[in-house]
């Protein structure tokens, strides 16, 4: 009995804890990466992150979902020869065989086109000096034109895609027009035309009121400076004048009724104060304003004018409209001037 109890005792001891911390008991890994961006064509890097409680100790890697493995590196490169979207699949390995696989999706956009510069180009339309501009200008998919900037030549500018212009001309005129495009990419191209702008045809001969003031049209058939010279007055309202409207802006008789008959001067606003050339086939304005009436007179009526003559001689009389409804009144003889073209030298 005593050996007995003497053998369970020892088979206890034996079987007891010594104090010793087993081993815990192993895990699985956990694949891990994040889809970098990729483009095609070009080699694409992938990472893994993955974790074990000891270590991770193999990997395979399936980068376009077709079950093959294509590497077996923790860290892989894989060159995308078609654009889509593929399945990327990571199984990692412990020492001990435990595995686990993550799949994510990556997408190959297809390579964007080199970009192709924009080709600027233009029409054109003129009415006399007022011009409409088209662009024609083109772009290459998926390129655009985004911006237009114009020079019309004369110093101004536009930025729109098919403007108007008008010019200031007394004679026919080139200006060099320039179209620059700007695609959305930056690219650019300019296009550079020539254009020939001509004055409007001029309005008939003959005298026109507007207002206070008359003006009177006079055909220049060939170039010439012009003469003016007063040859009756007959006038009392204060400040008439006659004047020459630009491109001349001669202030010719200023305080008209005050002069004396047989005044005369050019007609002067060419290059350092020359007399003005006209050239063949433009107009010479003479333009008549009316004074104002002093205190007691009557409100004056409107000024009109008649015009005899043909080129190089014309006589224009001038009615001021003082005195309306006076005898004899409307009687052209407030201001009577002689206009002579004198062939330009």
């Amino acid at each position: 009995m005593l050996a007995v109890v003497t053998t369970t005792l020892v088979l206890a001891s034996a079987c007891s804890d010594d104090g010793a911390t087993p081993p815990p008991e192993n895990t699985a890994p956990v694949a891990s990466f994040a889809v970098p961006p990729c483009t095609i064509n070009v080699p694409c890097d992938f990472v893994s992150t993955s974790t074990d409680d000891a270590q991770v100790t193999a990997w395979s890697w399936d980068f376009d979902g077709d079950g093959n493995a294509d590497a077996n590196t923790a860290n892989a490169s894989f060159t995308y020869t078609t654009a889509g979207t593929f399945d990327v699949s990571l199984t990692v390995h412990d020492a001990e065989g435990l595995s686990q696989t993550k799949t994510s999706t990556i997408t190959i956009a297809p390579v964007n086109p080199a970009n192709t510069p924009p080709t600027a180009g233009f029409t054109y339309t003129c009415d006399a000096a007022d011009c409409s501009f088209t662009s024609t200008s083109t772009d290459a998919a998926p390129g655009t034109i985004a911006t237009y900037a114009w020079d019309f030549g004369d110093g101004a500018a536009a930025a729109v895609e098919n403007p108007s212009h008008g010019y200031t001309v007394t004679a026919p005129t080139d200006f060099t027009v320039t179209l620059t495009v700007t695609d959305n990419e930056g690219a650019t191209d300019v296009e550079t035309q020539t254009i020939t702008v001509s004055p409007p045809p001029p309005g008939a001969e003959g005298c026109t009121t507007s207002g206070t003031h008359v003006d009177c049209l006079l055909d220049i058939a060939d170039p010439s400076n012009i003469k003016l010279k007063l040859t009756g007055i007959s006038c009392t309202l204060d400040g008439e004048r006659v004047v020459i409207p630009p491109p001349s802006g001669d202030q010719v008789f200023l305080n008209v009724c005050s002069r004396a008959v047989g005044d005369s001067t050019m007609i002067f606003g060419g290059p350092g104060d020359s007399a003005f050339l006209y050239e063949a086939g433009s107009q010479a304005t003479i333009r008549f304003v009316q004074g104002t009436a002093g205190g007691g007179e009557p409100t004056p009526g409107a000024p009109a004018a008649q015009l005899t003559g043909s080129f190089p001689n014309w006589t224009i009389n001038f009615e001021d409209g003082g005195n309306p409804g006076g005898p004899g009144e409307p009687d052209f003889t407030d201001v009577v001037l002689q206009v002579e073209a004198i062939p330009a030298p």
